[in-house]
């Protein structure tokens, strides 16, 4: 990863440097991540986790839900208020029947159209925006929401709040036979991020003695601003999506070269 990345140890240590990270920080999130690839390899092969394709296939249509949706960003300066009037008149548009959803998905009022499908997103419980999940398991098919507020991620992969209107729709059996390798990692991935939730609830954390010594407020700090935002963003990828070392510094380096970071997704 180092001579992948960053061409040389010195040019990585002066990343590490620069954005306030440690070599043994890197190490032990590189760990988490193969651990959590391991630990689903091993799941499948124990059949705690289903993995023959006909088997999931059938999972899929029972357990997905396909929706499309449009979203008003609440994250970029306009008022909550404005945001949501904006959303509701959308619906109100819907529901006079003066603009079809697949309309409104092309129109001024859907600011989520870089990353809309109109195949629609398919997914199950563990999945999404817990807020976004119970509208959508909510609806009949064909049903469309009322405004609801939910966490999303934009073009950038950056997280986002926002004004959602979703429509459920019907599961179609020929894009889960096309799709069942990319289908199959999203069932997967909720599956094991759900059994991961319910040990989580198992756990208290205790600090040792060494960690209640620790003061924040003497450590170094990054060499910028820029860098301590950098930093926090990372951290917060990798505790909570056990993204790895090497995603974390991938984005560090791509974030120097000005672009775009491609994390996120509920896991």
């Amino acid at each position: 990863m180092i001579e992948t990345e960053f061409g040389s140890k010195s040019e990585y240590k002066k990343n590490l440097k620069e954005y306030g990270l440690t070599d043994r920080y890197v190490r032990f999130t590189a760990a988490l991540d193969l651990i959590y690839s391991d630990l689903l390899v091993k799941l499948v092969d124990e059949g705690k986790i289903e993995d023959d394709n006909d088997k999931v296939a059938e999972i899929i249509k029972e357990e997905f839900v396909r929706t499309w949706h449009i979203m008003v960003s609440n994250d970029k300066g306009e008022s909550v208020e404005d945001n949501r009037a904006k959303a509701e008149e959308a619906l109100s548009k819907y529901r006079d029947g003066s603009m079809s959803m697949y309309k409104l998905i092309g129109s001024v009022y859907n600011e989520d159209l870089s990353i809309t499908d109109l195949d629609g997103l398919y997914f199950t419980r563990g999945s999404m925006a817990e807020e976004y999940e119970d509208a959508a398991f909510a609806l009949e098919v064909g049903e469309i929401s009322d405004v609801i507020e939910a966490s999303g991620v934009n073009s950038s992969g950056e997280s986002v709040r926002g004004f959602y209107i979703i429509q459920r729709l019907e599961i179609e059996d020929d894009y889960v036979k096309n799709n069942l390798p990319s289908l199959k990692e999203k069932y997967h991935d909720a599956v094991m991020y759900s059994m991961l939730e319910d040990e989580r609830a198992t756990l208290k954390f205790e600090p040792n003695d060494f960690t209640k010594s620790l003061d924040l407020a003497l450590a170094e700090a990054p060499a910028t601003a820029a860098s301590a935002l950098t930093v926090a963003v990372i951290v917060l990828i990798v505790v909570v999506l056990a993204g790895g070392a090497a995603a974390a510094l991938i984005i560090v380096k791509k974030k120097k070269s000005k672009k775009a970071a491609l994390p996120a997704k509920k896991k």
